[in-house]
């Protein structure tokens, strides 16, 4: 074989010796150069701050200085009635829903969509059947 074992193939269309030191120097300037205004340019236009959408809460309270309130007639005890229903508003396939909800019953189960839920259907509608009726 008449071919140098290191010289490029010749299809190739420039050695890797042909570059000059010169053309080297200019490329490594153009790239500092580009570096260089691509940091001026993040520098420039800063990040506007985000904004916190999150509702304001006053987690300190009144500490030693709760507000002066009275009772009327003079009560020291007052009773609240919270009624919870489960008024039946969760997905149901006989209201046209693709599946039974499964996520919201204390006992989900795996019916294929389309396929109606009793289980969850009667834990949802015990409140209006049983709490108020």
């Amino acid at each position: 074989n008449d071919r140098d074992s290191n010289a490029p193939p010749a299809h190739h269309p420039m050695p890797p010796a042909a570059a000059s030191p010169l053309t080297l120097v200019a490329v490594a300037a153009a790239a500092a150069a580009l570096t260089a205004f691509a940091l001026r340019r993040r520098q420039r236009r800063p990040k506007p701050p985000r904004r916190d959408l999150r509702p304001k809460r006053d987690l300190v309270g009144y500490g030693s200085t709760p507000p002066a309130f009275t009772w009327p007639n003079g009560a020291r005890l007052a009773v609240n009635f919270a009624i919870n229903i489960e008024e039946g508003s969760e997905p149901n396939v006989l209201d046209g829903d693709s599946a039974s909800t499964a996520a919201l019953c204390e006992c989900p189960s795996d019916a294929p969509p389309g396929v109606r839920d009793l289980a969850a259907e009667s834990m949802f509608e015990y409140g209006s059947r049983v709490g108020v009726w």
